[in-house]
Protein backbone atom coordinates (compact mmCIF):
# COMPACT_ATOMS: atom_id res chain seq x y z
CA UNK A 1 0.00 0.00 0.00
CA UNK A 2 1.10 3.68 -1.15
CA UNK A 3 0.83 5.84 1.23
CA UNK A 4 2.74 8.87 -0.37
CA UNK A 5 1.06 11.80 -0.22
CA UNK A 6 2.93 13.07 -3.17
CA UNK A 7 2.84 10.60 -6.38
CA UNK A 8 5.40 13.02 -8.40
CA UNK A 9 5.91 16.90 -9.99
CA UNK A 10 6.77 18.03 -13.01
CA UNK A 11 8.92 20.96 -14.58
CA UNK A 12 6.63 22.72 -16.98
CA UNK A 13 9.09 24.45 -19.80
CA UNK A 14 11.89 22.00 -19.48
CA UNK A 15 11.21 20.39 -23.09
CA UNK A 16 14.74 19.00 -23.98
CA UNK A 17 17.01 21.23 -21.68
CA UNK A 18 16.50 24.04 -19.69
CA UNK A 19 18.79 27.18 -20.64
CA UNK A 20 19.96 29.44 -18.02
CA UNK A 21 18.13 32.73 -17.63
CA UNK A 22 14.84 30.97 -18.70
CA UNK A 23 11.90 30.68 -16.22
CA UNK A 24 10.10 27.40 -15.66
CA UNK A 25 7.11 26.41 -13.99
CA UNK A 26 6.69 23.42 -11.38
CA UNK A 27 3.64 21.34 -11.59
CA UNK A 28 2.85 19.04 -8.39
CA UNK A 29 0.72 15.92 -8.89
CA UNK A 30 -1.08 15.48 -5.26
CA UNK A 31 -2.67 11.72 -4.67
CA UNK A 32 -4.51 13.45 -2.02
CA UNK A 33 -5.26 16.32 -0.18
CA UNK A 34 -2.50 19.03 1.43
CA UNK A 35 -2.96 21.42 3.83
CA UNK A 36 0.80 22.88 2.77
CA UNK A 37 3.91 22.60 0.70
CA UNK A 38 7.26 23.65 0.28
CA UNK A 39 9.50 24.19 -2.80
CA UNK A 40 13.19 24.40 -2.10
CA UNK A 41 14.66 24.67 -6.13
CA UNK A 42 17.96 24.51 -5.21
CA UNK A 43 19.37 28.05 -6.14
CA UNK A 44 18.32 29.64 -2.41
CA UNK A 45 15.12 30.46 -3.40
CA UNK A 46 11.92 28.56 -2.20
CA UNK A 47 7.92 28.62 -2.30
CA UNK A 48 4.63 27.98 -0.84
CA UNK A 49 2.70 28.35 -3.57
CA UNK A 50 1.03 25.52 -5.58
CA UNK A 51 2.54 25.46 -9.04
CA UNK A 52 5.21 27.82 -8.88
CA UNK A 53 7.58 29.76 -11.53
CA UNK A 54 11.43 30.15 -10.80
CA UNK A 55 14.30 31.57 -12.57
CA UNK A 56 18.22 29.55 -12.86
CA UNK A 57 20.10 32.22 -13.76
CA UNK A 58 23.31 29.81 -13.47
CA UNK A 59 23.89 26.61 -15.73
CA UNK A 60 24.64 23.47 -13.46
CA UNK A 61 22.47 20.63 -11.86
CA UNK A 62 19.75 21.95 -9.01
CA UNK A 63 18.20 19.72 -6.32
CA UNK A 64 14.57 20.85 -6.50
CA UNK A 65 12.83 19.61 -3.46
CA UNK A 66 9.14 19.16 -3.01
CA UNK A 67 7.90 18.94 0.68
CA UNK A 68 3.67 18.04 0.95
CA UNK A 69 1.81 18.23 4.08
CA UNK A 70 -0.75 16.68 4.89
CA UNK A 71 -2.11 16.70 8.81
CA UNK A 72 0.46 15.37 10.88
CA UNK A 73 2.69 13.28 7.83
CA UNK A 74 5.06 15.04 5.41
CA UNK A 75 6.23 13.58 2.47
CA UNK A 76 9.14 14.27 0.24
CA UNK A 77 10.31 14.38 -3.04
CA UNK A 78 13.74 15.25 -4.86
CA UNK A 79 14.83 15.65 -8.59
CA UNK A 80 17.40 16.72 -10.34
CA UNK A 81 16.94 19.63 -12.62
CA UNK A 82 19.53 20.72 -15.46
CA UNK A 83 20.38 24.21 -16.28
CA UNK A 84 22.58 24.20 -19.56
CA UNK A 85 24.47 27.42 -20.65
CA UNK A 86 22.84 27.43 -24.62
CA UNK A 87 24.80 30.41 -26.22
CA UNK A 88 25.83 26.93 -28.46
CA UNK A 89 21.91 28.07 -29.89
CA UNK A 90 22.75 30.76 -31.11
CA UNK A 91 23.37 30.38 -34.71
CA UNK A 92 24.94 32.71 -37.49
CA UNK A 93 25.72 31.30 -41.17
CA UNK A 94 29.35 30.98 -41.78
CA UNK A 95 28.61 32.42 -45.56
CA UNK A 96 26.47 33.14 -48.09
CA UNK A 97 25.74 34.52 -51.50
CA UNK A 98 23.34 37.50 -51.85
CA UNK A 99 22.96 36.66 -55.67
CA UNK A 100 18.98 36.72 -55.61
CA UNK A 101 19.28 32.28 -57.28
CA UNK A 102 16.93 31.70 -53.91
CA UNK A 103 19.53 30.02 -51.97
CA UNK A 104 21.59 31.51 -48.83
CA UNK A 105 20.76 35.14 -50.02
CA UNK A 106 20.15 36.22 -46.53
CA UNK A 107 22.69 36.65 -43.77
CA UNK A 108 20.63 36.22 -40.21
CA UNK A 109 21.26 35.17 -36.41
CA UNK A 110 19.24 32.77 -34.82
CA UNK A 111 18.56 31.37 -31.07
CA UNK A 112 15.90 30.37 -28.61
CA UNK A 113 17.66 32.00 -26.25
CA UNK A 114 18.11 35.58 -27.31
CA UNK A 115 16.60 38.00 -24.66
CA UNK A 116 18.96 41.07 -25.91
CA UNK A 117 19.42 41.25 -29.69
CA UNK A 118 21.25 44.00 -31.61
CA UNK A 119 23.22 42.98 -34.88
CA UNK A 120 25.19 44.86 -37.22
CA UNK A 121 27.38 44.71 -40.31
CA UNK A 122 30.16 47.11 -40.84
CA UNK A 123 32.56 47.12 -44.20
CA UNK A 124 36.12 46.52 -43.77
CA UNK A 125 36.75 50.44 -43.04
CA UNK A 126 34.30 50.39 -40.57
CA UNK A 127 31.53 51.89 -42.16
CA UNK A 128 28.10 50.42 -40.98
CA UNK A 129 26.03 48.87 -43.51
CA UNK A 130 23.34 47.08 -41.77
CA UNK A 131 21.68 46.99 -38.49
CA UNK A 132 18.97 45.68 -36.51
CA UNK A 133 17.28 44.74 -33.32
CA UNK A 134 14.49 42.25 -34.72
CA UNK A 135 15.60 38.69 -34.93
CA UNK A 136 13.37 38.27 -37.80
CA UNK A 137 15.22 41.02 -40.04
CA UNK A 138 18.04 39.78 -42.12
CA UNK A 139 20.56 41.45 -44.04
CA UNK A 140 20.58 41.16 -48.20
CA UNK A 141 24.06 41.93 -48.75
CA UNK A 142 23.00 45.43 -49.85
CA UNK A 143 23.84 48.95 -48.88
CA UNK A 144 21.52 51.91 -49.77
CA UNK A 145 19.71 49.26 -52.38
CA UNK A 146 23.14 48.94 -54.15
CA UNK A 147 25.15 44.92 -54.13
CA UNK A 148 28.24 45.34 -51.46
CA UNK A 149 30.89 43.37 -52.84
Amino acid sequence: MDNSLVDDYEAIGANASLCAGHSIQFNEILISEAIGMFWDFGNQTTSTELNPLTTYEFPGSYDVTLIVERKCKYDTIQKTIEVEDCIENLWVPTAFSPNNDGVNDLLYVRGITINDFLFRIYDRWGKLLFETDDLSKAWDGRYKDKPVF
